[in-house]
């Protein structure tokens, strides 16, 4: 009879250097103007330094809302109520 030993594995740890950090940065203006200009500077800076860049991502500007069944049966009644 033959015995068939396996070895463990072993695994190296990962390097310290080897994390990834994530900056997310929002910027919130009444003025597009000032908008774009600070975006522009944050994208040269990134670019200058070598790390990825995914973005800039525009958020969304209006609010859609969907009523509910319970929703507009209130609002059903409201109106039958002031008639």
């Amino acid at each position: 009879m033959t015995e068939v030993t396996s070895k463990p594995v072993v695994k190296a740890a990962a390097p310290a250097t080897d994390f990834k950090q994530r900056v997310r940065i929002k910027i919130r203006s009444f003025d597009h103007k000032i908008i774009d200009q600070s975006t522009k500077i944050i994208v040269q800076t990134v670019k200058r330094t070598g790390a990825h860049l995914y973005g800039p991502i525009p958020l969304q500007t209006e609010k859609k809302s969907i009523l509910s069944m319970r929703q507009l049966l209130f609002i059903k009644m409201l109106v039958t109520s002031l008639k």
